[in-house]
């Protein structure tokens, strides 16, 4: 895990060496369930000779980004936002320390958990955004990632994680046991010997296959 802090403020900077200092603990890792060591580097408005915005492209390209105050992230991320399967995750703290805000590339990029993990580091406020979450249900994106499934269509898979957000019914069909965390799910497991195919699709507006 590559991580970039970039601060703006002495307090931002603070905030920056408390995580650097706690992260790289091999104590801390451990108990906030790291698998793989951090790197870690530490930028604020001294680190180049010239503006931090040329050097972004680089710095959004290799690490996930801390930067404290979010009008100044979205600024600086801005113009290298591409896609939420390739994007990394940006998590903005505000250099009073009080929130932790997940700001982009939740699921596929992380950045949810891992804002959940500095705010335990830092104690404060954890905020996130993403509709599945607020509800306590699976997004597809998130759910794939979890098994290790391979997403064919990303704007589907989004589609379908948006009827879970309405409450809508769906089918996951599936050769293996397993559930997603949605409680107006379907489970269709094609190993059972009494499912009649000409039904699998009825009653439910959205279908995830796993094969």
């Amino acid at each position: 895990m590559k991580i970039a802090l970039i601060s703006f403020t002495s307090k931002g900077k603070e905030i920056s060496e408390k995580l650097k200092k706690e992260l790289c603990e091999k104590s801390e890792q451990e108990s906030l369930g790291v698998e793989n060591p951090i790197e870690l580097i530490e930028i604020d408005k001294n680190t180049f000779e010239d503006k931090l915005s040329n050097h972004m492209e680089n710095i959004f390209g290799s690490y996930d980004v801390f930067i404290c105050s979010t009008g100044i992230a979205v600024r600086l991320i801005a113009p290298y936002v591409k896609s939420k399967v390739t994007d990394p995750a940006v998590i903005v703290i505000d250099d009073l320390g009080k929130y932790t805000i997940s700001l982009l590339s939740g699921h596929i990029g992380g950045a949810n958990e891992l804002s959940s993990k500095i705010s335990h580091v830092l104690t404060n406020q954890l905020i996130v955004t993403t509709a599945s979450d607020g509800r306590g249900i699976d997004a597809v994106d998130l759910f794939a990632m979890r098994h290790n499934f391979y997403i064919e269509d990303m704007e589907k898979a989004k589609d379908i994680t948006a009827l879970m957000v309405e409450g809508e019914r769906i089918k996951l069909i599936t050769e293996v046991d397993m559930q997603i965390k949605y409680e107006k799910t379907e489970l269709v497991n094609l190993n059972d010997k009494n499912i009649k195919i000409e039904n699998i699709t009825n009653h439910s507006k959205g279908i995830i296959a796993v094969t």
